[in-house]
């Protein structure tokens, strides 16, 4: 998934707001634990797409054509997401 860098923004001071705010950590310089929150997220989407462009690779290798959105195709690629998931862990 492609996120602009003002939503990975958002998002990364939503994290850091709640988890300052349950008192799950205590943050002494909030600018860079906010670039580090930002790029885990960054970091985690590249991972995911990586992976999602790899199993559409692999869906699309099949003799026979799946149509995408087909329970068979949602189906299969589940289970590859799944298995590319184990390899890389």
């Amino acid at each position: 998934m492609i996120l602009s860098e003002d939503r990975v923004s958002h998002i990364a001071h939503l994290v850091l707001d709640t988890l300052c705010k349950k008192k799950i950590i205590t943050v002494s310089d909030m600018s860079i634990t906010l670039r580090t929150v930002k790029q885990s997220i960054t970091n985690s989407l590249s991972y995911d797409e990586a992976i999602d462009k790899k199993v559409r690779a692999k869906l699309a290798s099949y003799s026979r054509p799946l149509p995408e959105g087909s329970s068979e195709w949602d189906v299969l690629y589940q289970k590859f997401y799944q298995e590319e998931l184990q390899k890389r862990k």
